[in-house]
């Protein structure tokens, strides 16, 4: 009995709505001046082609700025040495799991950067954040917020695992080279390229780099005495530390000439490209299409 009494109501909301909105509609193309107030504002049905959330894109910009990484939390390897050795600090290593059961350093806890926020026993505890030594960008972004949302002590180690393996320190697992981890792909390229705070160096032609990487420095011929002296150049031009020396263009095929390489510019931590340009502008044209079908986005009924 009362199941049908809401009923009964419900049909007479519906009624009531149809009788209120069949004359608007009936009003067609004559505008909406003559709508009640609460409706002028909503667009007709063919209206509706944009995307009418600034407020979600006002949002997303502004924690982008909040976030923007700089240097504040970088400290090398000499910097920290101390405190790793005497446990004063507590090691996150922010890498895949994947690769903290390869290889860790003793003692490290593997959490994302992201995830420790939501740790709040460790906002108390000196925490050194220590990546791959890559993609350094999202790591110090990272660690910005972090001391935003109330971490007492949260440092970035510069090179992540490539300065510290490169420094002699302990580590457990199955431990590659310094060379080897210092290897970029096209992708990663790209991404080191659009981190200001880096120093990017071209070997060799560097006309064959400047469609993709117009502000990178050219050094010919490669040395380690030259490499050295781009990078003091760097420093005393911003008169800041540089991130990290990105090397593309080199033929830096042995282990020992990236060692001594990588020994001049220390400790500022040396990434080399060995792939050719040719790969890096094939990176490039997909990314650029990707973008553009983006930015089309799905097809869409035509607007009117």
């Amino acid at each position: 009995m009362n199941l049908n009494r809401h009923e009964r109501s419900r049909s007479r909301v519906r009624v009531a709505l149809l009788s209120l909105l069949l004359p608007l509609c009936a009003q067609g193309q004559q505008g909406n001046e003559e709508l009640p107030e609460a409706l002028r504002n909503i667009p007709r049905a063919g209206e509706s082609c944009k995307n009418d959330a600034p407020d979600v894109a006002a949002t997303r910009t502004s924690r982008t700025a909040a976030a923007a990484p700089g240097l504040a939390c970088m400290v090398t390897m000499s910097q920290v040495r101390g405190d790793i050795e005497s446990g004063a600090i507590l090691i996150v290593d922010v890498r895949q799991d994947s690769q903290h059961q390869r290889f860790h350093i003793p003692g490290s806890v593997n959490f994302s950067a992201t995830s420790l926020a939501h740790k709040p026993a460790l906002r108390g505890k000196a925490l050194l954040l220590v990546g791959d030594g890559k993609g350094e960008r999202e790591l110090h972004a990272g660690c910005s917020l972090l001391k935003q949302s109330g971490f007492a002590s949260v440092r970035v180690l510069a090179g992540g695992m490539i300065s510290y393996l490169a420094s002699g320190a302990p580590l457990r697992g199955r431990v590659p080279s310094a060379y080897e981890l210092a290897d970029l792909d096209a992708g990663q390229l790209w991404a080191e390229s659009k981190f200001v705070e880096n120093l990017l160096v071209i070997a060799g032609n560097a006309a064959d780099y400047s469609d993709h990487l117009p502000y990178a420095t050219a050094v010919n011929p490669l040395t380690p005495a030259s490499l050295a002296a781009v990078l003091d150049r760097r420093q005393k031009e911003i008169k800041g530390a540089v991130s990290a020396v990105v090397l593309a263009g080199a033929p830096v095929t042995e282990e020992t000439s990236y060692a001594a390489l990588a020994t001049a510019v220390a400790p500022v931590p040396l990434l080399t490209y060995r792939d050719s340009a040719a790969a890096l502008g094939r990176f490039v044209a997909g990314q650029k299409a990707s973008w553009t079908a983006r930015a089309r986005g799905p097809k869409r009924p035509r607007c009117g």
